[in-house]
């Protein structure tokens, strides 16, 4: 975002339906549409800059692009509008104008703006977004029908969105619900059926099950990002997703005034995020069972090993005695067992992995790591006040601190 935020006015949503092809959209590349450079002027009476911030973007990450209109001879300019539909990966949030924009959003991410008269400066409107957001545990498409929300942009451009149950499934923000197969774990567009269970991991963006797709040969649906959340008629049952490969995203907007029309366009990069990423700690107590509970995701294409796990814990829930993961299919291994009161401590240096081996972190793929504690152990003499409760992971010579936090009254109440 700018150094200095413009007055900002709030973005209206609205939504408008979308025609039905007559016939399913082709997945196959097309040409992207020609712009001019950016930026671009009128001599003597308009400019329009486009840029996004930043330039390149992770998963989940949030910034802008802003339009820059400048001005000159302001008295022979009338009415001005902005017109731009932004990428749907790029889910607005918010739109910020000053100097007499008034602008709205729709839910397709079209983006109108216009102005009567603007004094004669730069005026900027700023477009908020969240880059590829579309991990949730409540139902986005599927209307809580136990189905699977689905989000896939490919190598050629085309996003891909739905409930696998049923629908509605969208291309490139057309209903394209009659010209493709949805089952309970599966869509299938153009012949080629995606598996939507999360077994997939779509390594190197290609399927690696049989019976399903892409697969290489198949042009321009190699998969850059997908995101999968799974439901059942209870609610949510779990997600899976990944930036496999960086790629570009293209904006254009175009500029009217009068007679005058411009345009002026700008490229952001998505990339892949290879770090391990964690979640706040979960704390929860049954009985006299205190627990602890992180999940984390491996976003690397290739798996990895925990090598070392340190614990930082004060003694005000007693004595911790398990530590269990939760990996591929949520199948639970032990990875410690013993007595630890407080202080800091490694571990796997004090007794080795349960099983002898190193922990595997699956490629693509989520862990849960839980903390059980025996708080009938607990003594109040042993709890070192001032004390930073966390824990540690050396994921192959990687140290990832996750700070682990409770108020003292929430162990008082059993629940």
């Amino acid at each position: 975002t700018p150094s200095s935020s413009p007055s900002s006015s709030p973005s209206s949503i609205s939504s408008e339906p979308s025609p039905k092809p007559s016939t399913v959209p082709s997945t196959t590349p097309s040409s992207s549409p020609s712009s001019s450079p950016n930026p671009t002027n009128t001599p003597n009476t308009l400019s329009l800059e486009t840029s996004f911030n930043p330039s390149e973007i992770l998963q989940g990450n949030v910034g802008s692009i802003i339009y820059k209109v400048t001005t000159h001879q302001a008295e022979n300019i009338g009415h001005m509008s902005i017109t731009s539909t932004l990428d749907e990966i790029l889910q607005i949030t918010n739109i910020a104008s000053s100097d007499g924009w008034d602008c709205s959003a729709s839910n397709d991410q079209f983006i109108d703006c216009s102005a009567s008269s603007l004094p004669e400066k730069s005026t900027l409107i700023t477009v908020h977004f969240s880059a590829l957001s579309f991990e949730s545990t409540y139902p986005i498409s599927c209307d809580n029908k136990g189905g699977s929300d689905f989000f896939i942009k490919f190598e050629n451009g085309s996003f891909l969105r739905g409930c696998s149950n049923g629908g509605p499934v969208y291309l490139d923000g057309t209903d394209i619900t009659e010209f493709v197969s949805t089952k309970r774990n599966s869509v299938t567009l153009n012949g080629i059926s995606l598996d939507l269970t999360c077994e997939d991991r779509f390594p190197d963006g290609w399927s690696e099950l049989d019976g399903y797709g892409p697969k290489q040969g198949d042009e321009g649906m190699k998969i850059h990002f997908f995101q999968i959340n799974r439901f059942n008629q209870r609610g949510f049952i779990k997600s899976c997703g990944n930036t496999i490969s960086s790629f570009t995203v293209d904006n254009t907007v175009t500029l009217s005034a009068d007679s005058n029309s411009l345009s002026s366009s700008d490229t952001l990069k998505v990339n892949p995020d290879s770090e391990i990423k964690f979640t706040e700690s979960d704390f929860f107590i049954r009985g006299k069972t205190a627990s602890i509970k992180t999940n984390f995701l491996n976003n690397d294409s290739a798996s990895k090993t925990i090598s070392g796990l340190w614990v930082c814990f004060d003694g005000s829930l007693g004595l911790l005695n398990n530590v269990n993961l939760k990996c591929r299919d949520w199948d639970m291994i032990n990875l410690w067992t013993g007595v630890f009161i407080n202080n800091c401590e490694e571990l796997s240096a004090k007794s080795g992995w349960t099983g002898g081996t190193e922990p595997t972190i699956y490629a693509n793929s989520g862990c849960e790591i839980e903390f059980l504690f025996d708080l009938k152990k607990r003594d109040p003499s042993n709890v070192i006040l001032d004390f930073k409760n966390s824990f540690s992971l050396d994921v192959e010579g990687v140290i990832y601190d996750v700070p682990c936090n409770w108020e003292s009254e929430d162990f008082t109440q059993e629940n």
